[in-house]
């Protein structure tokens, strides 16, 4: 289980680093709507103000090298950065609509992560933590997608590993739900249903759980469909993501299950 430490370094670390409408360590002097988020303030300097990203690349020079590894090293403070950092590398081969479907995406996600950890014994500052491990993750793996790259999607002690099971979403190997619906006529499908019956047996408010998969597979298909215009390389990345969320979604609720039942 992840220790205290951790959650307070990084409410430490959003309290003393993070504010709205700022990048990492940049504000301009006419500044962005301070409605905008972080990541919405990277965007716009990226493409109105290509002077910047030099000075941007610069800053997450070091959080970059950070991301391509297995070891945590301690430095959960660069958990936004390095979510701020992998947008901003995606961000530069994806045109200002595939951005906005990129964004859905993130935001729902974030949604359903904190479905999943909606529950009286688990504390804001866990459910924080396990937020930001997630987006993390699922930024990594969309980064892997289009550089076409191996950065790993979990450190050597992942969020979701408990002393009785490891995490099944840093496994290399197919899940068994999808290498159970490939054998269907319809493998998205079977998959689809597959996510929204399994996130649906947890989650707290079903209207809403049910509309945050229905978007998130929705915002996913649509991502990937404007990335590639072969079919076949559609599916075969739609299926990735789609597995990768049932992963997730199983994981969180053995997280849940661990946390309640031990009192962690």
């Amino acid at each position: 289980m992840k220790h205290l430490i951790l959650y307070i370094g990084i409410i430490f670390f959003i309290l003393t680093r993070i504010a709205p409408g700022e990048s990492i360590s940049y504000q301009r002097e006419n500044s962005l709507n301070t409605d905008k988020t972080v990541s919405d303030d990277m965007i716009e300097r990226f493409y109105s103000h290509p002077e910047d990203i030099s000075d941007v690349d610069a800053e997450c020079k070091e959080v970059m090298e950070w991301v391509d590894s297995t070891v945590n090293y301690g430095k959960e403070k660069y958990y936004h950065e390095a979510i701020l950092c992998l947008t901003w590398e995606i961000n530069k081969k994806l045109d200002k609509e595939q951005i906005e479907l990129l964004t859905k995406v993130k935001s729902t996600f974030h949604n359903i992560i904190f479905d999943l950890m909606n529950h009286r014994n688990i504390g804001v500052l866990q459910i924080m933590y396990i937020d930001y491990e997630c987006e993390l993750m699922l930024v990594k793996k969309i980064y892997n997608m289009i550089y076409s790259s191996s950065i790993p999607l979990c450190f050597e002690n992942p969020v979701f590993s408990t002393p009785d099971r490891p995490s099944s979403i840093c496994s290399p190997q197919p899940s068994s739900y999808l290498s159970s619906c490939l054998k269907k006529k319809d493998a998205k499908i079977c998959m689809d249903k597959m996510i929204t019956e399994k996130f649906l047996a947890v989650a707290q408010q079903e209207p809403q759980a049910k509309a945050d998969i229905y978007h998130l597979n929705h915002f996913t298909d649509k991502f990937i469909s404007s990335l590639y215009t072969n079919k076949t390389r559609q599916n075969i990345e739609t299926l990735n993501f789609y597995d990768f969320y049932i992963r997730l979604i199983e994981d969180a609720v053995h997280e849940v299950k661990y946390i309640t039942e031990h009192d962690v």
